[in-house]
C-alpha cells in the first residue's frame, strides 16, 4: 500500500490520479472538510479527461445501512444503459458473493452495473459514505469492497479490449483507514486489488 500526504487537497489530488493507474482503491483518510475539498479537487481533474466518466455518490441522509447501499446502487444505474445489464442470476461467480449476505440482492445489482459499464474507458466512483459505513458496519463494507473487487477483476482481466477500468475513491475519517490497515482488512487479503491510502490535513 502506498502512503501519501499530508497534502494540501490539490496537489494530493494530482498525486492520487498519477497513482489511481495501479491502485484500484484510494482511501482518502482526514477532517470533513479536506475530505470535501480533495473530491472536489479529484472531480475538477477529472472533467478534462476523455473517455472518463467521474461519479460522486451524494451521502445518504438516511444512515441505515441499506439506506447508503441503495443510494450507491443508484448513482451507479444512472451510468448504465439497460439494454447492457447483465442477466446472469445462475452465474456461479454471482451464487458466491451473495452467501451470507443479509443486503444480498443490493449486491447483485450493484455487481451488475459494474459489469454492465461498456462506454467509457475510466469510471471513477467517489463514495463519501465510506467510511460511515465501514465504522458502524464494518463487515458489510467489506463485502461491498469484495463485490467490487470482484467486478474489477472481470472487468479488467479478460480477454476483451478495452476494458472499462474502475477506480473507487472511498472517503473517510480515521476509522476507515484503521479497517483497510488491519491485518484482515479489504486491502490486506492475498487476493486483494492494489490499494492506495492518503492522509489528509
Amino acid at each position: 500500500m502506498i502512503r501519501l500526504g499530508p497534502a494540501h487537497a490539490d496537489s494530493l489530488a494530482d498525486a492520487a490520479l498519477d497513482h489511481l493507474a495501479h491502485a484500484h482503491l484510494a482511501v482518502v483518510a482526514g477532517s470533513a472538510k479536506s475530505r470535501t475539498q480533495f473530491g472536489s479537487a479529484v472531480l475538477r481533474r477529472l472533467d478534462g479527461f476523455e473517455s472518463c466518466r467521474s461519479i460522486r455518490v451524494a451521502p445518504s441522509r438516511d444512515h441505515r445501512p441499506e439506506a447508503i447501499l441503495m443510494r450507491l446502487r443508484h448513482s451507479l444505474s444512472k451510468q448504465t444503459h439497460p439494454n447492457t445489464m447483465l442477466e446472469k442470476k445462475c452465474d456461479p461467480s454471482n451464487e458466491r458473493l451473495a452467501l451470507g449476505s443479509e443486503y444480498s440482492a443490493i449486491m447483485q445489482s450493484i455487481h451488475q452495473h459494474l459489469r454492465a459499464v461498456d462506454d467509457c474507458r475510466w469510471q471513477v466512483v467517489l463514495w463519501p459514505d465510506a467510511g460511515l459505513m465501514a465504522e458502524r458496519w464494518p463487515d458489510i463494507f467489506d463485502q461491498v469492497i469484495e463485490v467490487v473487487q470482484h467486478a474489477v477483476r472481470l472487468r479488467e482481466f479478460r480477454d476483451e479490449e478495452p476494458p472499462t477500468l474502475h477506480r473507487w475513491i472511498l472517503l473517510g475519517s480515521s476509522a476507515l483507514e484503521d479497517r483497510v490497515e488491519n491485518p484482515l482488512g479489504p486491502l490486506r487479503r492475498s487476493d486483494g486489488l492494489p490499494g492506495l491510502l492518503l492522509k489528509l490535513t
